[in-house]
């Protein structure tokens, strides 16, 4: 099942990342201000993930496929912050 808040979460991150590829002017103070955005929202789908397994709402075998791409991105965008 899709729960619409960690899907909505996620792809958020994924649409600032977009925006940040596509805009090439940007500086980088801007583009850490928004890779650290979009990190506390990816900190925030974890969350959400988290609750929603430990409820039932998804099983662990959701959980752990969606937690490791959401890791996956977490990493990604702290690497592009340091």
């Amino acid at each position: 099942m899709k729960h619409r808040k960690e899907y909505g979460d996620l792809n958020m991150v994924g649409k600032k990342i977009e925006t940040l590829r596509n805009d090439r002017k940007i500086k980088q103070k801007d583009f850490i201000s928004k890779m650290q955005i979009a990190l506390k929202e990816c900190y925030e789908s974890e969350y959400w993930l988290e609750l929603l397994n430990r409820t039932g709402y998804i099983d662990d075998e959701q959980y752990k496929l969606i937690i490791n791409n959401c890791g996956q991105i977490r990493r990604m965008l702290i690497s592009s912050i340091n």
